[in-house]
């Protein structure tokens, strides 16, 4: 019989450099949360580390507190630049612990199960969601010291042998559970979340108590640079009913004033827009939220000036959208579908609002002309000259592993690629955080120079 008193342990890996405690207030990692609410809702023994309250050296600490005899796995989420303070932690637990199963899931691992599985330090790979269809499977497999090969979405090593299991089906959103905060400080995390730190100044003071909210999983578009494209992770949404019952617990049991939609894109069902609308609406409920969507929604029969002041009427205040760039040669290279022209009618409508724009650009691709930059500069201005209210942001593109952008430089631009998991710790390491490529080291960007203005000096505010 199994014993699910034994202790599951979920690592929130850090966001800042080993040596500094993050300073924000941010949510420990949605997969982590949704994970340990599965396991708790299964009748598991779970507990949630987070690295951002912690430098390092001190987060060691916390781990060597929470090392028992009846700890069954520890569970790490980890992005590309996240390995090198993962993988730290990961090797300080198998020098003190060794008996007890690691295992890597998130976006890294998944890209790059094998490499990731062949790591000494590392017992098991998760690959893709790895919610109810994968994490349930695999802890009652290793609780009965049973095979994991019936385990799907799994990848590990078995007698010097790289095993990989069938592929997991993707989660039904009727099986994923809304995120049980009582299983962490959520109240530590909550009071002035940094989500919140820009909003129209219409808006009163407020003690701002913010709470994340998972609507849907995956994303309908296929954005080049994307993970999504990657997985084909189709979007799966709750209905509108079921997010505002929700919004409506979380204020009647945490006092929540404010909301942040953790979706791909909020608003990509108009269907769903209008019902969550009347709903927020006929039961009077009074919150601020900001969601990411499209800019291409803010057309005839989709989101018009009404309907946004309806919106801002029930709460939006901030969306946030990927416009990436003012050239409508690069939309097209990234796949992104839409047009400066919608860039520019998305701008036009939420200036008739008190809605703050959020807007996302990107540089320094390959073959990128000093046309497509003045482009992405005039359009960033243009912006800000429409609505003094938009805030704009250029960013120098970082290719992501695995994606169909990072396999052409591979081989457009001979970008030698870490072979190991701690290559990777290294790499990320020396380079800074989530600064893998910089830009005087990227040898597909055309203008450097350029780019690093755009980036550096932010002319465009």
């Amino acid at each position: 019989m199994m014993d699910q008193n034994r202790k599951i342990l979920l690592i929130n890996a850090s966001l800042s450099p080993k040596h500094k405690r993050l300073s924000d207030r941010v949510f420990p990692h949605t997969a982590l949360m949704l994970l340990a609410t599965v396991l708790d809702k299964a009748g598991w023994n779970v507990r949630i580390l987070d690295g951002n309250l912690h430098d390092l050296a001190s987060f060691k600490q916390v781990v060597y507190d929470e090392l028992t005899g009846d700890t069954l796995y520890i569970g790490f989420s980890v992005m590309t630049n996240q390995i090198p303070w993962a993988y730290d932690v990961t090797e300080y637990i198998k020098s003190i612990a060794p008996e007890i199963p690691i295992v890597w899931g998130g976006v890294h691992p998944t890209l790059y199960p094998e490499q990731t599985a062949a790591d000494s330090n590392v017992d098991i790979v998760v690959v893709n969601e790895a919610l109810s269809n994968t994490i349930l499977p695999l802890t009652r497999a290793l609780a009965n010291h049973t095979s994991l090969d019936e385990v799907p979405g799994l990848c590990y090593r078995h007698n010097d042998t790289i095993v990989r299991t069938q592929a997991p089906s993707l989660d039904r959103i009727e099986d994923v559970p809304f995120i049980d905060f009582s299983l962490m400080d959520h109240r530590h995390y909550a009071a002035g979340n940094v989500t919140f730190n820009f909003y129209p100044d219409d808006i009163p003071a407020v003690d701002n108590i913010a709470y994340p909210i998972v609507t849907g999983l995956g994303c309908p578009y296929r954005c080049r640079f994307c993970i999504n494209v990657i997985l084909k992770r189709r979007y799966r949404g709750r209905s509108a009913s079921e997010i505002v019952d929700r919004i409506e617990f979380l204020q009647d049991q945490y006092g929540a004033n404010f909301i942040w939609a953790m979706d791909e894109d909020f608003l990509t069902n108009k269907r769903r827009i209008l019902q969550f609308v009347d709903l927020v609406e006929r039961r009077k409920l009074k919150f601020y939220f900001r969601a990411w969507l499209r800019v291409d929604h803010f057309r005839d029969g989709y989101i018009d000036v009404e309907l946004a002041n309806r919106l801002y009427n029930v709460g939006l205040i901030i969306a946030v959208m990927g416009a990436e760039s003012g050239s409508q040669r690069i939309l097209n290279y990234l796949n992104k579908g839409i047009t400066p022209e919608q860039i520019r009618r998305a701008s036009a409508t939420l200036a008739q609002t008190r809605i703050v724009p959020r807007y996302s650009f990107m540089v320094g691709f390959p073959d990128e002309t000093e046309q497509d930059l003045a482009e992405t500069r005039e359009m960033a201005r243009r912006l800000r000259d429409d609505n003094p209210k938009s805030d704009v942001q250029i960013l120098n593109y970082c290719p992501f592993p695995g994606s169909p952008m990072y396999d052409q430089i591979r081989r457009d631009y001979s970008l030698r690629e870490p072979e190991s998991l701690y290559a990777w710790s290294r790499l990320a390491e020396s380079k800074g955080y989530a600064r893998y490529f910089p830009i005087e080291e990227s040898t597909w960007i055309s203008n450097p120079d350029q780019v690093k203005d755009l980036v550096y000096t932010h002319l465009y505010k």
